[in-house]
């Protein structure tokens, strides 16, 4: 049991956010991108080019996260892992998890490390100046 997950987005409320600090009390599982910026132990990639990019440049103690249909293409790289499952089972669009994006996907990865509190940093839920598209 890990007792805090820190989950990092791409959003501009990030900017200027250093996630360093998180890392001494938390487990930290970034999204997308966020790689190049921090070393990570956890990037969740639901973009098979995006996985393609994180699998070519972090190294080998980063697991990464990608979905089922795009896993066959990265099997022999031992770090990258298929998505857990969704927690539940629906009938209605959203409840496809192809319909299932990064975040709420690193939300799911959280969850598994069964955490006491999940912190969520950069997840703009709408932009401040309609100029952002997040």
């Amino acid at each position: 049991m890990t007792k805090y997950v820190s989950i990092i987005g791409n959003g501009e409320s990030r900017r200027g956010f250093d996630i360093s600090p998180l890392k001494d009390f938390s487990t930290v599982v970034g999204c997308n991108a966020l790689y190049r910026d921090y070393m990570l132990e956890y990037v969740v990639c639901c973009d098979k080019h995006m996985c393609q990019e994180a699998a070519n440049t972090v190294s080998k103690k980063t697991t990464i996260f990608t979905r089922a249909n795009w896993f066959a293409q990265f099997q022999f790289w031992p770090n990258i892992k298929k998505l857990p499952d969704l927690p539940y089972n629906g009938d209605q669009r959203k409840d496809d998890p192809f319909h299932w994006g990064t975040g709420p996907y690193a939300g799911v990865v959280a969850l598994t490390f069964k955490p006491k509190a999940i912190f969520m940093i950069g997840f703009d839920l709408y932009d401040r100046d309609k100029d952002v598209n997040n």
